[in-house]
This record gives C-alpha cells, sequence and structure tokens, in this order.
C-alpha cells in the first residue's frame, strides 16, 4: 500500500502551496474535508487518461478532497483556475491517520477511479490490485473491501455526477479562500 499525505507533500514540481483542512459533523456529510489552493509550480502535470489529457495541478488550480468518515474511499476533485472540476480522483483507501506532526494521510489500496464532468467513469489500477494480492500484499478481504468500495461508488454516488458536482462544489464554499 502506498501511503499519501493531503497537502501534496509528495508533489516535488509544487513550488507554493497554502492548505486548510476541516472535520465535519453535518447531516449532509460526516467526515474530513480538506483544500489545497496551488500558489506556485516549478512545471505543471498533465495525465492521459480514458483518451482524454488534462491538468491535474498548475498554479492557481485547486484539489478539494472529501473522506467520509466510514466509506474507505477518498475524493478529490481537482478544480481549475475557473472554479470548474477538471476530474475526481477517488482513491480506494484501507484507512486514514494522523502522523505525528498531525498531518493526515491515507493508506492506498491501489484501486482507483476517474470522473469527468460529462458523466465519463473510468476505473483505474485493477491490475495494480490483482498484483497486490498476488505478491502476498494484501489479503484476500483486503481485496474484496476494494472492490466493494468501488462498486458502490460507481453505482452509487458517481451514477448522478450532476448531483455529484453540486455536492462536491457545496462543500468547497466550507473554505473561505480562493487562489
Amino acid at each position: 500500500m502506498k501511503k499519501k499525505y493531503f497537502d501534496a507533500r509528495d508533489r516535488e514540481n509544487i513550488t507554493e502551496k497554502r492548505y486548510a483542512i476541516k472535520e465535519m459533523n453535518t447531516d449532509e456529510f460526516k467526515g474530513i474535508i480538506s483544500l489545497l489552493s496551488i500558489d506556485g509550480v516549478s512545471k505543471p502535470e498533465t495525465w492521459s487518461f480514458g483518451g482524454r489529457d488534462f491538468t491535474i495541478y498548475d498554479k492557481g488550480m485547486e484539489w478539494f478532497r472529501m473522506m467520509p468518515e466510514k466509506g474507505n474511499y477518498n475524493s478529490t476533485a481537482i478544480i481549475g483556475e475557473d472554479g470548474q472540476i477538471v476530474i475526481w480522483y477517488i482513491d480506494i483507501i484501507k484507512e486514514y491517520a494522523y502522523d505525528g506532526e498531525g498531518m493526515l494521510y491515507f493508506n492506498d489500496l491501489y484501486l482507483d477511479i476517474v470522473a469527468f464532468p460529462d458523466g465519463t467513469v473510468k476505473v483505474k489500477d485493477m491490475d495494480d490490485l490483482q498484483k497486490a494480492l498476488t505478491s502476498g500484499e494484501i489479503d484476500a478481504e483486503v481485496f474484496r473491501l476494494a472492490v466493494n468500495v468501488k462498486d458502490e461508488l460507481m453505482n452509487g454516488i458517481l451514477k448522478d455526477i450532476n448531483a455529484f458536482k453540486e455536492f462536491t462544489l457545496k462543500l468547497r464554499k466550507e473554505f473561505d479562500y480562493r487562489a
């Protein structure tokens, strides 16, 4: 499993950033939300996936993360400088915790979902999850957890991408600063 930090400390090309995190406990959402505003980069990063090219970070972009208290996933809305969602990148996770410095991280289970604002949803890295099972890095129970969470998301919140977009942007308003 990969240990990933919410503040994107592993992204060497991000040279300036602002980061905020909140725990929420409302009727709509129980869990953790965070906002990473990218104020400077040495080089933007662009990905190709599902036949599309898109920038995942550049100056003026944001990463808005939602991690429900229960759900074994972390949804990152990558938001362009214009305030529009570019993609959602959803990591299926085993668990999350705070390190000794109080920074939030999660243990990634390899399996991811990429969702586009037009409603296109793609599963990513199923082969990596299978390799982790075959190598003994994870057991069958953890494998089933990842697959079940993926299925729940695909048949749940990702079925109506417009509602998911509204929900994401509504929660994003919890933060009062903007890049």
